[in-house]
């Protein structure tokens, strides 16, 4: 551990709710060292359980509780390595478990621990109900409370606040209460609040103890792993909770997580390929390759492995399908990646580094059969996911996107090659090039971002290194920064009701599952803006529906740059849109602009680059502040 965390009671608790000022070291205490210890479910007690297995069952190792659900539709599903913590836990996701109407609590008070990975806010565990007799004690990770009366209930008994929690992060949430002296609620050892009139007593209800939900059928539900739940029928003093929290923490082998340090991208290109004829105006920032060899032009170096100039293409006005509903000089135009059978390679000279890549694939000409658009990006092949199957559209567009990584200097696109016949004297296979057909290619390195902005609903916990947007009006978000939606005519307006977390992701190449790809905003024909200093930024806006029942179609304008939907509505996997590029801010806002009615907004990462200052999140700042070491952005 690299800091202790305080359960002082005291005025200390106001430093400790910073999480910043330390306490002596307790040493580690298991539960089952102290006295009082009423229930312990532990998912490393669970066995004989495959991987990703329903358990209808969880027993407790104390009093041998049995928590348990009859209906396999609500089981939590059991897994050894419960999100990379090398400790077993259960996932729930509207599941429960029920341990009956037992009464776990005492009159000398009530202490709840919970070693859990979260995903939303949901209830952790509770006793209660909203029924006659029904309200006793429930806990969440940003909630706790516990009822003196059982028939009705008294706000002021009820604790609310957010802690420091990140998506599936490990978490400690504990609840104490000592009767009549205090009820708290601790994430991770930090105080978080505490009841203003902390119950003098909790009688016998008629609720069950229920695991994962407040009650069954609750909308309320926990999202995430749980790995123990610990609960003691007295209030434990502040040494002992700090020693549960060290040996928790000492077996989990965890420490709180540091926010990423933001860096610069280095490098980024955006290439659209035509022929040397076209007369078509490229948006700023992009460059031409008309089929020429590998070499240095326009700024940077790239290009074939042979001459593909006779193979690039400028279709005439009359060739385009007349019911686009864009104009796009970036798809217009585009070169054969092979020819005659044979492969040929582009190339871009690019430090050594993980890279964005967007690739757009095009045949607008309504008189060719659109072909398979397939490609090899640094030996990752993007597979088209209709190959030969044009939906609704008369042309045929695609895009893929992902992360890449280059060891060697040089980011390599080239067609894979497939078994187009055999030797009729040999029997050997022979091999041709899929002849796709590269529009545009984006290629820019990944980066850790200054702002990094997801759209989802309220009840979701941030993702770590983010921000959240929930749908709200342009406004002072409280964490630094002023940001939000505005309407046509800049007012404030709210779209919470758009907000959105779906229950898949949509899978990227070269990214692991990532949550961000399963949330997402309605824009609805609105804006989203965010106050910054004027200047240059460097922008990656992420749209999308992971839905694969839904449709998206984005169409998004960055501070004046356009972007169009290549694949409109064509959902085959969960569609998503990868819109990069480069902005000057001269108005004091970044604005992010529906050019229709069906964008999807997943998330947004904000990079300054050419000299701009970024503000710095106010928590960040305070953090640098109280640990003595002044966290400096850079000024680039």
């Amino acid at each position: 551990m690299n800091q202790k965390r305080s359960f002082l009671a005291s005025a200390a608790a106001v430093a400790a709710l910073l999480g910043l000022i330390g306490s002596a070291a307790a040493a580690p205490m298991a539960p089952d060292t102290l006295s009082g210890l009423a229930a312990w479910f532990r998912a490393e007690d669970i066995t004989g359980v495959a991987d990703g297995t329903g358990v209808s069952e969880w027993t407790d190792s104390v009093a041998s509780i049995t928590a348990s659900q009859a209906n396999p539709a609500l089981y939590p599903t059991y897994y050894s390595n419960a999100a990379g913590t090398g400790m077993p836990g259960l996932r729930f996701s509207s599941d429960n478990l029920s341990a009956g109407d037992i009464e776990l609590h005492g009159s000398g008070g009530m202490t709840i621990i919970a070693m859990t990975q979260p995903e939303n806010m949901g209830y952790i565990a509770s006793k209660f109900a909203y029924t006659a007799d029904g309200r006793a004690w429930r806990i969440r990770p940003d909630a706790f409370d516990l009822q003196e009366v059982p028939s009705s209930w008294d706000a002021t008994n009820y604790i609310s606040a957010m802690p420091s929690a990140y998506y599936q992060s490990p978490m400690v949430t504990a609840g104490r209460w000592t009767p009549a002296v205090s009820t708290e609620l601790y994430s991770n050892g930090t105080l978080l609040g505490s009841a203003p009139v902390p119950a003098a007593t909790m009688g016998d209800t008629a609720s069950v103890v229920m695991i994962g939900n407040q009650q069954a059928g609750g909308t309320q539900a926990f999202v995430g792993f749980i790995n123990e739940l610990i609960i003691f029928n007295r209030a434990l003093s502040d040494t002992e909770m700090t020693g549960v929290q060290e040996y928790l923490e000492e077996k989990y082998q965890w420490t709180p997580p540091e926010p990423p340090v933001p860096t610069v991208p280095r490098f980024y290109a955006d290439v659209n390929f035509q022929s040397a004829s076209a007369s078509s105006t490229l948006p700023p920032g992009w460059v031409a390759d008309t089929g020429g060899v590998y070499g240095t032009k326009n700024g940077l170096t790239y290009g074939w492995s042979r001459d593909m100039s006779a193979y690039a293409q400028n279709p005439q006005p009359g060739q385009l399908p007349a019911d686009r509903p864009f104009t796009d000089p970036l798809l217009d135009s585009m070169i054969y990646t092979s020819a005659g059978g044979d492969s040929a390679v582009w190339e871009i000279e690019v430090p050594d580094g993980r890279y964005w890549v967007r690739a757009l694939f095009s045949e607008p000409r309504v008189d060719f059969t659109p072909g398979a658009q397939t490609v090899q990006i640094e030996g990752v092949e993007f597979r088209d996911p209709a190959p030969y199957n044009a939906p609704t559209q008369t042309s045929r567009y695609v895009e893929h996107y992902g992360q890449v990584e280059v060891t060697d200097g040089k980011l390599t696109i080239n067609s894979p090659m497939f078994q187009i016949g055999e030797n009729l004297q040999t029997g050997e296979p022979i091999f041709g090039a899929l002849n796709s057909k590269l529009a545009a290619v984006q290629v820019h390195e990944a980066n850790v971002p200054d702002i990094a902005i997801n759209f989802q609903s309220p009840t979701g916990l941030d993702m770590f290194g983010m921000m959240q947007d929930v749908g709200k009006p342009f406004g002072d978000r409280g964490n630094g920064y002023t940001y939000g939606w505005v309407d046509d005519f800049g007012s404030p307006i709210s779209v919470e009701s758009g907000m959105r977390w779906r229950n898949t992701n949509i899978s990227v190449p070269g990214l692991p599952a990532d949550p961000r790809w399963a949330t997402l905003s309605h824009m609805t024909g609105h804006r989203w803006e965010i106050e910054l200093p004027n200047g240059e930024y460097s922008v990656i806006a992420i749209l999308g529906e992971p839905d694969v029942g839904s449709t998206s179609t984005n169409m998004l304008d960055i501070e004046g740059i356009s972007f169009n939907d290549p694949d409109l509505n064509q959902n085959w996997r969960g569609e998503a849109d990868l819109y990069m590029t480069r902005v000057n801010v001269t108005d004091g806002r970044l604005t992010l602009d529906d050019l229709g009615t069906g964008c999807k907004l997943m998330y947004v990462e904000i990079t300054a680059v050419g000299g701009t200052a970024v503000p710095e999140p106010a928590t960040l700042a305070l953090l640098g502040l109280l640990l003595g070491a002044a966290v400096l952005r850079r000024n680039r």
